[in-house]
């Protein structure tokens, strides 16, 4: 690929809108490479990628069920469940939990461990954009910030379809990341040679990689530019909404739910201006 060609790539894909390519979550979903990469960040106990390392998942667990009370039998919706890390804990505390996730792969192997375990988990395949309850949950979780890489008009519409799928009263726990995270608000370019394999393709490709913050939206792209020889270009677009505890609140309360508590993560961490993420404890009203 010559220098002009290559220069074109970029320039062609700067300054998309926001949100733009928004549907780069589905690869993680569908892609056969993609998903079984996924998959392995989810379970690998050393890395905080896809999903938290078992400690910080016993204790984000164990801080949602003391500090809601929750109580056996109650009815817990474990929104992108992925391969049932959370979910499994929360039905050995005896909640009934229904766990959404669109991976078909990560759900497999949730209904193995479920099987393997003798848990009584309910596993759909959905987009949890989709899901059409109505006053069945007590409580309702989305966990590791997915909330943030919806539009915002994805955001409202989750947020309409949980409020009607909780009880009177029921609650909602999430976390997203904060406007005084550094990793999400810094700018930069950077470029990698993958001889054998990558997150993206298994065979070798360059990896482009430029990250950009709009300050007046507070959204974040990371973006992924993927090529190979005779191949087609692939770019990824990884955004990421930010929030204050303020814009958070507001929203919330737009949406017909109050905050109840804010943390610095889903443990139940202190919360202070300065905290990467905020963890929500709120209600339906």
């Amino acid at each position: 690929m010559d220098i002009l060609k290559l220069n074109g790539i970029l320039k062609e894909n700067e300054n998309p809108e926001l949100f733009e390519n928004g549907k780069t979550q589905e690869a993680f979903w569908d892609n056969e490479h993609i998903s079984k990469m996924m998959l392995m960040a989810h379970l690998n106990p050393n890395w905080d990628a896809a999903s938290r390392k078992p400690a910080t998942i016993d204790a984000t667990c164990n801080w949602i069920i003391s500090t809601l009370n929750l109580k056996s039998r109650q009815r817990l919706l474990d929104l992108g469940c992925g391969p049932g890390l959370y979910s499994s804990r929360f039905c050995e505390h005896g909640l009934m939990v229904t766990g959404i996730d669109y991976s078909k792969r990560s759900l497999a192997y949730a209904r193995e461990q479920a099987k393997k375990n003798r848990h009584s988990i309910e596993y759909i395949d959905m987009n949890y954009l989709e899901i059409d309850y109505d006053k069945s949950f007590d409580t309702a979780v989305l966990i590791y910030c997915d909330f943030g890489v919806l539009s915002s008009k994805s955001r409202k519409e989750l947020l309409q379809r949980i409020h009607r799928s909780l009880k009177p009263g029921g609650y909602f726990v999430f976390d997203v990341w904060s406007t005084n995270y550094k990793e999400l608000t810094a700018e930069y370019k950077n470029w990698f040679v993958h001889e054998k394999q990558g997150f993206w393709k298994p065979y070798p490709h360059l990896e482009l990689v430029t990250k950009s913050y709009d300050k007046d939206s507070e959204v974040s792209l990371k973006q992924h530019i993927i090529l190979q020889e005779e191949t087609p270009i692939n770019v990824y677009n990884l955004w990421e909404q930010c929030y204050s505890v303020g814009s958070i609140t507001k929203l919330l309360k737009e949406n017909g739910f109050e905050v109840l508590k804010t943390v610095a993560d889903l443990t139940g961490s202190e919360y202070h201006i300065d905290s990467d993420l905020i963890g929500i404890i709120a209600r339906k009203i």
